[in-house]
């Protein structure tokens, strides 16, 4: 069972996974966000079983923010939908203007909550 103490926010975003040092074209969006982690989930393609991943994010209207996340397993309404589609991951590294973004987009959206 995933667990985040940060207030999320739900937002639909595009998600390109990089694996194995390689850009893969995942067909991954966004379920939830915090300034601690994100949930992701595909209707093609399973989660990896790799510890760790670079995200890119796709912000509305703005370059992807680069996320080194680290897997924490399926999120807490896993039980809802299929967990081989669904992932949860702690945000282990953001690049400083990039964390900037991220963290201004998250309390936009959780104002507006």
């Amino acid at each position: 069972m995933e667990r985040r103490g940060s207030e999320r926010v739900c937002a639909r975003l595009p998600v390109e996974a990089e694996r194995e040092g390689k850009a893969v074209v995942v067909d991954l969006e966004t379920v939830d966000l915090s300034v601690v982690g994100l949930a992701v989930e595909s209707a093609t393609s399973r989660p990896t079983a790799a510890r760790f991943e670079w995200l890119a994010v796709s912000l509305p209207g703005e370059a992807p923010v680069r996320i080194l996340a680290e897997r924490a397993g399926a999120p807490a309404d896993a039980e809802t939908r299929s967990e081989a589609a669904r992932a949860a991951y702690r945000i282990k590294y953001i690049f400083p203007r990039d964390r900037r973004r991220y963290e201004a987009f998250v309390a936009t959206r959780l104002a507006q909550a």
